[in-house]
């Protein structure tokens, strides 16, 4: 007697073991619904050919299974722990707010020197020297305390002195008690804090594939290889298939079952994720024994680079509550592509803002800003596809939301275009340098609302138009170059 309802049943208990990781039950419950489904199909002639379908699927489910328990075989873990679940505490001993919504489970691997340059945060002096007023002749500072927000944005075309007057604006803060985060894509911002490489030596690396975020209503694995397929998307030259994301996708989703890691389960959310290496190596599993082969090796064509780069494989992992605490430059230069520098550096700020989200928004009389990123050449970081106003990617993000959580942000490229609407309407500070060509000039005069000719009249390096939301028109400053700066804070 046919009763397709056994088949359900069947399916249902299935998936429940494939839930739990255990893989090898799965597979066995899947092959017998695969010969329940063939006898039905025998004993019902109206319906055969909808239960000899039903049992390929059951087939092709034990198949997918079947990779599962070879990728179990697997051991490469990216990090370590003694329980699943997060951290409470920084790696300075200082307990963290409580969040149930975020998870940053520190690592002291990276074991990063932050000796050689003191620093003292706790010592925050709210005036940053900026420059010079080339009209007035006066000092100029910059007081983020004192506007909408702190944030910058710089721009300039090659040559303008907008790298020189980073660097300047960059130790300035630092000697004030700002921490800073400098995300160098060129390697040309050298100041005088710590600083590491993300390079082939593997000293230093992230995992993109962390999840961050345990709220309900957003977190866990699905959220976080919706962000990845984008990220992807938007860093890599070549373009991908519908069936190659569909695919990815599904291998991604299984990579985080083999870990433990379900959707359903929010419980599971904390465990150690997968990695970059983990993931090459079940692509090229995938490639020698699936009928998809063509697929994953266009996937494996594309994404090869990223996944066997040590910056990716989630050893050595950047510690980053310790980023909190004391001013970094990262130094992504030898990451040598765009792709490659692009997910370093979209990883670094998700990560940065999931951890400042987890100390909660800054409260009265605590310090306004708990972190200033700062990036000069943020074209590289819109990736291929120039979606500069994609609300989802992580510069529109820090620029809407990251006040709040106590970050600062110094903005800094060669053009106006290279920034989306919400960066430009929410940055309190613009600084307009001499711009490339005429047509920059124009598009950078509405930002100030003065002459184009003002712009292109410029002459010398650092020297630009500066306006702040506590300013009524924009100032004509020379922004203070890092090897010539007339006043220093005191050393601490």
């Amino acid at each position: 007697m046919v009763d397709a309802g056994k088949l359900s049943d069947l399916l249902k208990q299935a998936e429940e073991y494939e839930e739990n990781g255990d893989y090898q039950k799965a597979k066995l419950i899947y092959l017998d619904a695969a010969e329940l489904a063939l006898k039905f199909s025998k004993q019902s002639v109206k319906n055969k050919v909808k239960f000899e379908t039903i049992a390929a699927q059951f087939i092709e489910k034990a198949k997918n299974t079947d990779l599962l328990i070879n990728l179990s075989k697997i051991d490469s873990i990216p990090e370590k722990s003694n329980n699943n679940k997060a951290d409470t505490k920084s790696t300075t001993g200082k307990a963290k707010s409580p969040n149930d919504g975020l998870i940053f489970a520190s690592s002291k691997s990276s074991s990063i020197d932050f000796s050689k340059f003191p620093f003292n945060k706790t010592k925050i002096e709210p005036t940053i020297p900026f420059g010079l007023h080339t009209e007035l002749g006066n000092h100029v500072d910059w007081n983020p305390n004192e506007e909408m927000n702190g944030f910058m944005m710089m721009v300039g075309g090659s040559g303008s002195g907008k790298t020189d007057g980073l660097k300047s604006l960059i130790t300035e803060l630092v000697e004030r008690g700002y921490p800073c985060l400098v995300l160098d894509l060129h390697g040309d911002i050298e100041v005088p804090i710590t600083s590491i490489n993300f390079d082939f030596t593997g000293e230093y690396s992230i995992n993109p594939l962390k999840i961050t975020s345990l709220d309900k209503g957003e977190g866990g694995a699905i959220p976080k290889i919706n962000q990845m397929l984008d990220s992807f998307q938007d860093s890599i030259e070549s373009k991908f298939s519908a069936n190659m994301i569909t695919e990815l996708r599904k291998t991604l989703i299984d990579l985080y079952k083999k870990m433990g890691i379900v959707q359903k389960v929010p419980d599971t959310w904390s465990r150690n994720p997968p990695n970059f290496e983990n993931l090459n190596q079940y692509l090229n599993l995938l490639k020698d024994t699936t009928e998809a082969r063509t697929t994953y090796l266009a996937l494996l064509a594309r994404l090869t680079p990223l996944l066997e780069h040590p910056a990716f494989t989630g050893k050595n992992i950047l510690d980053i509550p310790d980023i909190f605490e004391y001013p970094l430059r990262i130094n992504l230069k030898p990451l040598t592509s765009l792709s490659l520098q692009a997910v370093a550096a979209d990883t670094i700020m998700r990560q940065v803002f999931a951890y400042a989200k987890s100390l909660g928004f800054v409260k009265e009389g605590e310090n306004k800003f708990r972190l200033y990123i700062v990036i000069d050449e943020v074209k590289i970081l819109m990736g291929f596809r120039g979606k500069v106003n994609d609300p989802s990617h992580i510069i529109n993000i820090l620029a809407t939301e990251a006040r709040k959580f106590g970050i600062g942000l110094i903005l800094a490229s060669q053009s106006g275009t290279h920034f989306g609407e919400d960066v430009k309407s929410n940055m309190a500070s613009k600084m307009i340098l001499k711009p490339m060509n005429n047509k920059e000039a124009k598009l950078n005069s509405k930002e100030l609302h003065i002459n184009e000719r003002l712009l292109t009249d410029l002459t010398l390096p650092g020297e630009g138009y500066l306006i702040t939301s506590s300013d009524s028109e924009p100032r004509r400053v020379r922004m203070h170059a890092h090897s010539t700066r007339p006043y220093k804070a005191d050393k601490i």
